[in-house]
């Protein structure tokens, strides 16, 4: 098992531009070099790539002032490892959290599941980052703003690129309660599909007028918002090209409905 898992890493050098850099196997059986995904991180350097092997795992994980990091699951398909909440205290937390990482930080194939707390942030967290995600998927998360990606730009530019990911049955409930969170910030959100998610404020709802996402090739299907799929305010002024919108519609803000799929 270990060599094709070595193999495999080999392979994978070149697809996250890491040609110098060491790959640090993260194994839950023991034949890698650490068994959590949080101390695979925490050995790499800007160059590295942490590869995951398949499997359940608990979150959350944290990028802090990791740039330049491969975080790749080792199929780089969403359905190779999933992340679960950590069950301790009060947050359920099972999302991946960046902060402060440029557009050098690379994510593919993992999937939140199952989680849930009274606050902002969900999947994908971005602060003042500008990480790329590939192939992942959220799915019955449950927060108030940002349950699938959450971006603020307040204490520096927060530009995520959100390529070819699902986010299903999840819900964004409270003030600013949506799927994706844009504040001060502009996501590039590519291919993705949203479907059968609730969000008070819009399935997409972007803040502040630095807030410029642009969304291409996208569906919205079969969700429930109190706008059509995405809402804005105080100036944000999102790019939409190229996307399918239909079947979603009107949710009451201020109840919690189960998100369940209808046409």
């Amino acid at each position: 098992m270990k060599s094709v898992f070595l193999l495999v890493c080999i392979a994978l050098v070149w697809l996250c531009g890491s040609v110098h850099g060491r790959t640090w196997l993260v194994a839950k059986d023991g034949t890698g070099e650490v068994t959590t995904i949080q101390a695979g991180i925490d050995l790499a350097t800007a160059g590295d790539t942490v590869l995951v092997g398949g499997g359940t795992y608990r979150g959350p994980v944290w990028l802090d002032h990791k740039s330049g990091i491969c975080l790749r699951s080792e199929t780089g398909r969403a359905n190779c490892v999933t992340l679960l909440p950590d069950l301790s205290g009060n947050h359920y937390n099972a999302g991946i959290w960046c902060w402060d990482v440029d557009g050098t930080t690379e994510i593919e194939g993992f999937t939140v599941l199952n989680a849930g707390w009274s606050g902002d942030g969900g999947g994908f967290n971005f602060y003042s980052s500008a990480a790329s995600v590939r192939n992942c998927e959220v799915t019955y998360v449950m927060t108030f703003a940002g349950t699938g990606v959450f971006c603020e730009g307040k204490y520096g530019a927060a530009s995520p690129s959100i390529t070819d990911c699902t986010f299903s049955h999840n819900v964004g409930y409270g003030l600013n309660g949506s799927i994706i969170y844009c504040e001060d910030s502009s996501p590039t959100i590519t291919g993705c599909t949203f479907y059968d998610n609730v969000g008070w404020w819009g399935v997409v709802y972007c803040v502040g007028e630095a807030s410029e996402p642009v969304i291409t090739e996208c569906t919205f299907m079969c969700n429930r918002s109190d706008t059509d799929a995405v809402g804005c305010a105080d100036g944000a002024t999102p790019w939409i090209e190229r996307t399918i919108i239909a079947h979603n519609r009107g949710v009451e803000r201020y109840t919690v409905p189960t998100p369940i799929a209808s046409l």
